[in-house]
């Protein structure tokens, strides 16, 4: 299956004195799960920071005056990680939301962010995996089909579903996992807003 993915932090914004710091543990973080693809980075004419053999990406957007999003961004080349080590994908996930001080961080497919999540500044999306800081947002996940892991500082929430299922079931509707998914948005209550 073809597809583009990434991972999105979403969080207030804020002045960063600590960016270079951010940015490196950032880096380290991306070498950790993506081993050999995290090297030199670049500047690239978009304003975009490419990495290493340049099937990684950084960006920084700000969707609203008072909200920034960092994306860090895959070419499908490494669509195989997501499907065979997505518990270390979705530790980065946690991971990157952590050091960017976000209050959600998300593994990011276009379809599912676009129609199976009321996307609203300050909301989070749920995906394969999502962490919600503990000032952000709660969200009842009990009797659903997902893996929780609890933090200190937030909850990432990681459905049980193969990756390459979700938006692609049995009948091929790319349906797969949405009910689960509109069902975390439905339960979630927020707390930062």
């Amino acid at each position: 299956m073809s597809y583009r993915w990434e991972i999105r932090t979403d969080g207030p914004s804020r002045p960063w004195p600590d960016a270079a710091e951010r940015l490196l543990a950032t880096i380290r973080g991306l070498d950790r799960v993506f081993p050999g693809e995290a090297g030199t980075a670049r500047l690239t004419p978009d304003g975009s920071l490419s990495l290493g053999r340049g099937r990684l990406w950084l960006a920084w957007h700000e969707p609203g005056r008072d909200r920034t999003e960092l994306r860090v961004g895959t070419k499908p080349q490494l669509n195989p990680a997501l499907e065979e080590r997505l518990p270390e994908v979705s530790a980065l996930v946690a991971e990157l939301g952590r050091v960017w001080t976000a209050d959600y961080a998300w593994i990011d497919l276009r379809h599912v962010r676009r129609s199976w999540n009321r996307r609203r500044p300050g909301h989070p999306v749920f995906s394969l995996a999502t962490w919600l800081a503990a000032s952000a947002a709660r969200t009842d996940t009990t009797g659903l089909d997902v893996d929780t892991t609890d933090t200190a500082d937030g909850r990432l929430i990681v459905l049980r579903r193969p990756s390459a299922a979700i938006g692609n079931d049995e009948e091929g509707s790319l349906s797969g996992g949405r009910a689960l998914v509109e069902a975390l948005a439905l339960r979630t209550t927020l707390l930062a807003l």
